[in-house]
């Protein structure tokens, strides 16, 4: 269904995704790029669907892919491309117990990633390649005028500053002073801020998307997992494989050195909890 931007109350197909909390709505109706952060706005609300992002689901370019997922804001999203992952397997009638392969394009990475789909019970257990790390580097800023330093991970599409949460009392208001400051020095779509305790092996995420202006606290973040797993195994100089526990449930990330960079993948399980109409 083509939609333009003069029809109002429209209505909109759509499939409410969780990996790990991270409540995702996938739109399937092809709509006018200028026209999904307005309806993305309207769809996260209390009232309407409420999620803590959105998607569009468009056809891909590239033949090899099965769809192309185009975040809300243009950028890089790894629960969302997980969501994407369950999706098709759910329209392919994939059963107990079935495993699918499924190529993706996604917005903020620069090729198609690979996903594998099981599905096991009323969850499909995803995991999907993330576009390699572009650079990880030192950052440094100011928060109640103390000087940080930390670790920040530069993926396509987004990048993640890691943050010893083991040393902080109050996450919100670092997180508030570090965003306002930090939203001049990084360029791009979207950057987000992991508060990781190595100890636990927990981690709390908020993400600033440049299009709407204010940090969103999620329940996981699949990218902000890569970045972790990006960071120690860059630092212990060794393939990694860690599970992250966050406050929607665990993400495991496997981050494999090779001569030409790191290799990302990402594991999780999704479930699929509404399908409908929804009215914007």
């Amino acid at each position: 269904m083509e939609l333009n931007k003069k029809e109002t109350g429209m209505k909109m197909n759509f499939i409410k995704t969780s990996p790990a909390q991270n409540m995702t709505i996938l739109v399937r109706d092809i709509l006018d790029r200028s026209m999904h952060w307005t309806v993305a706005q309207k769809l996260m609300r209390y009232d309407s669907i409420h999620a803590e992002q959105v998607g569009f689901i468009e056809s891909a370019a590239d033949t090899a892919a099965s769809a192309r997922l185009q975040m809300m804001g243009g950028e890089f999203c790894g629960n969302a491309t997980m969501s994407l992952a369950a999706v098709v397997a759910k329209d392919t009638g994939l059963n107990e117990g079935e495993t699918l392969e499924t190529m993706l394009e996604v917005s903020g990475a620069d090729s198609i990633l690979k996903c594998e789909v099981s599905a096991q019970g009323d969850v499909f257990v995803c995991k999907a390649e993330m576009p390699p790390p572009k650079e990880i580097a030192k950052i440094s800023f100011t928060v109640s005028g103390s000087p940080v330093e930390a670790d920040i991970v530069h993926l396509p599409g987004i990048s993640h500053i890691i943050v010893d949460a083991a040393q902080l009392s109050d996450q919100k208001a670092f997180a508030e002073e570090a965003i306002a400051e930090l939203s001049e020095k990084i360029k791009g779509e979207a950057f987000g801020i992991m508060f990781f305790d190595e100890a636990k092996q927990f981690m709390v995420p908020v993400v600033y998307v440049r299009d709407i202006g204010a940090p969103i606290w999620e329940r996981s973040c699949a990218s902000g997992t890569a970045a972790v797993g990006t960071c120690m195994a860059s630092r212990d100089c060794k393939d990694t494989e860690l599970e992250v526990g966050q406050p929607g449930g665990a993400i495991t990330v496997i981050a494999k050195n090779q001569g030409s960079g790191t290799r990302l993948w990402i594991k999780t399980g999704v479930r699929i909890v509404a399908e409908g109409v929804a009215y914007v």
